[in-house]
C-alpha cells in the first residue's frame, strides 16, 4: 500500500494519485521518489512527495524522473521553440 490514509481506487494498494500516475506514465511513483531520495532529479534539492511531479517526454510519454514545481515549469519552457529568441532578448537588454 502506497498511501494508505488516502482513497483507494480498486485492490491493487494503490491511492487514486498513484494508480493515475501508473496508468498515465507506467511509473510506480513511490517507488521513484525513493530511488531519487526525496530529491528532485534537476535541482538535487529535497522535497515533499506532494510537491513532486512525474516529468516526461510529451511525445513519448517516457519517464525522466520526478522533478519539483519549478525545475517542471523550468523544463516546459525549455522545450518551448522560443527559448532561444528569450536568451538572445536577455542578453541584448541587459
Amino acid at each position: 500500500v502506497c498511501h494508505p490514509d488516502l482513497p483507494m481506487r480498486n485492490s491493487n494498494g494503490l491511492c487514486n494519485s498513484c494508480d493515475k500516475k501508473r496508468r498515465l506514465y507506467g511509473a510506480d511513483f513511490v517507488a521513484l521518489y525513493r530511488e531519487q531520495n526525496g530529491c528532485c532529479k534537476m535541482c538535487s534539492e529535497p522535497c515533499e512527495e506532494y510537491d513532486m511531479l512525474v516529468d516526461h517526454n510529451h511525445k513519448t510519454l517516457k519517464v525522466r524522473g520526478l522533478v519539483c514545481r519549478t525545475c517542471n515549469v523550468v523544463i516546459g519552457f525549455a522545450e518551448h521553440e522560443k527559448l532561444a529568441l528569450a536568451f538572445t532578448y536577455l542578453e541584448a537588454n541587459d
